[in-house]
């Protein structure tokens, strides 16, 4: 009876001995573990704030040149007015000086608007020709065709977003210097680009190809902006070329425009139906009032040449 009781007096203590050894053991743990979080908590935050200051350090230092370049631009435009006012404007002649003193002044030319002045550096495809006198001023710049010279960026962008006023606008490329023909052995530049100065806006036919050939050239505003080739028309079959803006069908045509047209004229012609001279059997030309019009005829049908209309199985007698 006393060893049992001593038994379970032992295995009590021992509870008790495991019970507080834990707890100990446990909050040295805790202590550890909050001191070590500590120091990785103060470390990040060290981090974070070197950080910080880094990119506070970067910032100043950006604004800071901005601002030395805003203050040189500053007294550059301001001796630009003093010259402005005295009628003293940059042009070939004067921007050299002008430019010595102001290195990094960048300013349109008064009268084009495909050209400026940019006084930190130069264009050698330009500045090249200065050598041959063809070129006034390695400061002088000049657009790549089609844009122009903007006020508001400060640099060439798209003619479209580009307001030139009353200064010069070329809308040719031979317009541009930097396209044109300086040597004897080269190739004319208007051999080379087509010009649209003289033509209304929409497609026209290629006047570099011959009229049998369906290529073609779209003008805007007197620029040259597309150029392609007319496709075959998928409901006629047969190949499209340029006429009255857009691409049409041989057979609407009219060989008075195009003499490889297919679409016949109707002056002097009694009004109705008739076939195409060229055997197309699958539609038939309508003359009313003199106006020839291209009429196809429907899925299936053909254009019968006795009757003078589209049928079922129709007999189109085609010219030998």
């Amino acid at each position: 009876m006393n060893r049992q009781i001593k038994l379970r007096q032992f295995v009590t203590a021992a509870c008790l001995n495991l019970v507080l050894w834990t707890g100990i053991y446990s909050q040295k743990l805790y202590e550890t573990d909050y001191q070590q979080y500590n120091i990785l908590n103060r470390e990040s935050k060290e981090v974070f704030v070197n950080h910080l200051l880094d990119e506070a350090e970067a910032l100043l230092k950006e604004k800071t040149s901005n601002l030395h370049d805003c203050v040189d631009k500053q007294d550059a435009y301001n001796n630009l007015l003093m010259l402005y006012s005295r009628e003293q404007f940059p042009n070939d002649t004067t921007i050299d000086g002008i430019c010595a003193r102001h290195p990094s002044l960048i300013i349109k030319s008064n009268t084009e608007c495909h050209r400026y002045y940019n006084c930190s550096g130069e264009d050698t495809d330009l500045s090249w020709w200065i050598y041959y006198r063809l070129w006034p001023s390695k400061f002088k710049h000049e657009c790549h065709y089609p844009f122009m010279f903007s006020e508001e960026t400060m640099q060439c962008e798209n003619y479209t977003e580009v307001d030139c006023s009353k200064r010069y606008e070329p809308t040719w490329e031979c317009r541009y210097f930097r396209l044109t023909c300086k040597l004897t052995r080269c190739k004319p530049c208007e051999q080379e680009y087509i010009s649209c100065e003289d033509r209304e806006d929409g497609l026209h036919s290629s006047p570099d190809q011959p009229l049998h050939y369906p290529k073609y050239i779209t003008c805007d505003n007197g620029r040259r902006i597309d150029e392609g080739r007319c496709p075959t028309d998928a409901v006629w079959g047969v190949q499209s070329f340029p006429y009255n803006g857009t691409c049409v069908q041989l057979f609407a045509v009219p060989k008075d425009f195009n003499p490889y047209g297919g679409l016949p004229s109707c002056n002097g012609t009694v009004d109705g139906d008739y076939q195409f001279p060229a055997g197309y059997c699958l539609g038939y030309y309508k003359c009313e009032g003199g106006v020839a019009t291209a009429v196809k005829c429907p899925n299936n049908t053909i254009f019968d040449t006795a009757r003078k209309r589209c049928e079922v199985g129709g007999n189109c007698i085609r010219p030998t």
